[in-house]
């Protein structure tokens, strides 16, 4: 049977509107999804510093020359692995070696001299000790022959008083009374030469005993000069020794060698050269500049970032993983200095090393997109006031 033509054109006119409607449909809930994604959805908000580095978390040791001389050995190579006391630059130490073993010598000497000082010392105290107990028995002796004198002219003078007063009494003769005057009178000059005896000997025991006394003086001087000397010399053997050491000039710790100055043997350096610098080994940090404002009051320990190195491309090789561990509370030189803890990851192809330079974005906040728009108007307009404002 046939179709009315009127309903054939309403049916056409149906289907054509309905892919519209579909088409309406998927078009208002975009846009609602989009409103809200802009409306409330957060998005995270990154600064970015275009001057980041790896870093150890010691400082590298510069290795600089302690005296001058002459390269001998250079057992040392850019980034070689080196330890703590390892030798890196030998110096000559021809003429220091000279001059320690002079100075060693002189010092043997003196000791040797003062070695025979001191027992010359002791020998002298054992002399000034015997001649001590000598003159104190010849004294004894003098003043016991003194004692004996003085007893035997006392006995003398009573006889002679007792003849005396006979020879008044007519009881002895004349000749026996000068027999003993002429007795008293010896016994009595015995006594005067036994006392100047003994005066002699004390006083010789006296001036004996002080030169000798002032021998031992002197040389105790001059062992008090010897072992002066003696302590110099020591010393100036102890500080050629160290010079001598300073001539190997060694790793202070374990690492590698990050700088090398052009060397080679034979070459003469000075006092304080550079010649080398050693990262030591440690955990590994980035350092990143950022300006003042947008590092302060936005930047703050704890937040998550990422680290992009150059020459290591991130679609290659992706980005370090990093956390703020500190930041300035001040700028110097107009950058804010941010340092970060670099986290541990395993499937990591970046060699991370000291020295690496790159990039670094931090997180700071997470907003909605509808903020940051009306953040980035708000800004144009302050912008566009202050031009407005300006002479």
């Amino acid at each position: 049977m046939a179709i009315p033509f009127s309903r054939s054109l309403l049916s056409l006119k149906a289907d054509n509107q309905r892919p519209s409607l579909v088409a309406l449909l998927v078009g208002v809930l975009i846009l609602g999804g989009w409103l809200a994604w802009f409306l409330w959805s957060e998005v995270p908000v990154h600064e970015l510093s275009a001057q980041a580095r790896l870093e150890v978390s010691r400082d590298a040791y510069s290795i600089d020359a302690p005296v001058a001389g002459t390269v001998v050995a250079l057992p040392l190579a850019l980034s070689q692995e080196v330890s703590a006391g390892q030798v890196l630059v030998e110096l000559d130490t021809a003429p220091a070696r000279l001059k320690l073993q002079e100075a060693r010598a002189r010092r043997e000497s003196l000791s040797q001299q003062l070695t025979a000082l001191r027992a010359q010392l002791v020998s002298e105290e054992t002399t000034l000790q015997n001649t001590r107990k000598a003159t104190d028995a010849s004294l004894e002796e003098a003043r016991a022959l003194l004692s004996q004198a003085e007893t035997s002219a006392r006995f003398a003078e009573g006889e002679l008083r007792r003849t005396t007063g006979l020879l008044d009494g007519g009881f002895v003769a004349e000749a026996e009374h000068q027999r003993t005057t002429s007795e008293t009178s010896q016994r009595q000059g015995a006594v005067e030469a036994q006392r100047r005896l003994v005066e002699r000997l004390t006083w010789d025991a006296r001036a004996k005993l002080s030169s000798q006394q002032a021998h031992m003086e002197d040389l105790r001087r001059q062992a008090a000069l010897l072992e002066g000397e003696v302590q110099a010399q020591s010393a100036q053997v102890e500080q050629l020794d160290y010079e001598l050491t300073l001539r190997t000039i060694r790793a202070p710790a374990a690492g590698r060698v990050a700088a090398l100055a052009p060397l080679r043997t034979g070459m003469v350096v000075r006092q304080g050269d550079t010649l080398a610098s050693v990262v030591p080994t440690g955990e590994l940090k980035v350092i990143a500049d950022f300006p003042p404002p947008a590092a302060l009051g936005r930047i703050r320990p704890g937040q998550p970032a990422q680290v992009r190195l150059d020459g290591f491309p991130w679609v290659q090789y992706g980005s370090i993983q990093a956390r703020v561990s500190s930041v300035a509370s001040e700028a110097r030189a107009g950058i804010v200095r941010v340092e970060f803890d670099v986290q541990p990851d395993s499937s990591s192809a970046i060699p991370r090393q000291h020295g690496l330079t790159g990039s670094v974005e931090v997180e700071v906040e997470r907003t909605t997109p509808a903020r940051l728009v009306l953040r980035a108007v708000g800004e144009r307009l302050r912008g566009a006031g202050l031009q407005g404002t300006a002479p």
